[in-house]
């Protein structure tokens, strides 16, 4: 039987189910997809590399701003105490939740260029359809998911860093008052 009239870059596949169990509902469905050839050359890899820069440099800058910021506050609050692993998972949740809400609009032009690849927009291109899309709120459209994904990504990634900060600074200190007390120290250490 003839198909529908097809564009010479498309292909229409066509896959019959065939469903014993459920002939009574569904004798024999058909499902179409169709698959457009490409009419311009495939996208580089480096297409994407600008926007993810300019999105995840100033989120990372902002995370580790403030969770160094609020460190500082909780060693001055607490009398100059280090953060247990509990408030560590605090305070890096809250940094990675304020960078994620504060570089939203950022990820919101970033994620429109990349679904937008085979056209080639530029930032201002691709901001202006987000504007005209939804006006200013749209920049911020998924700020709370991402502001949670990210602050529970966070928080764990500098319970992590700070376990291993503390590991290796307990490392460097022993190896220091082990040099300082034997006293050769150092001698052993050039023999090895």
């Amino acid at each position: 039987p003839a198909g529908p009239p097809t564009h010479p870059a498309t292909r229409l596949y066509t896959h019959t189910l065939r469903t014993p169990t459920y002939t009574h509902t569904l004798n024999t469905p058909t499902c179409t997809h169709t698959l457009n050839a490409p009419t311009h050359p495939p996208a580089s890899p480096e297409q994407g590399y600008w926007p993810t820069l300019l999105e995840d440099v100033p989120d990372m800058a902002c995370k580790f701003a403030a969770y160094e910021s609020m460190r500082q506050l909780h060693r001055r609050a607490s009398g100059g105490r280090d953060a247990r692993p509990g408030e560590d998972f605090a305070l890096g949740a809250r940094a990675g939740a304020a960078a994620a809400a504060a570089t939203t609009p950022l990820d919101v032009v970033k994620t429109r260029m990349m679904c937008a690849a085979a056209s080639r927009p530029t930032m201002a291109s691709a901001a202006s359809a987000v504007l005209a899309a939804g006006g200013p709120s749209a920049f911020f459209s998924g700020v709370g998911a991402r502001a949670l994904s990210n602050g529970v990504n966070s928080a764990v990634f500098f319970c992590a860093f700070e376990a291993i900060r503390g590991a290796i600074q307990k490392r460097g200190a022993a190896a220091a008052a082990g040099a300082g007390a034997g006293g050769g120290g150092a001698a052993a250490a050039s023999s090895c």
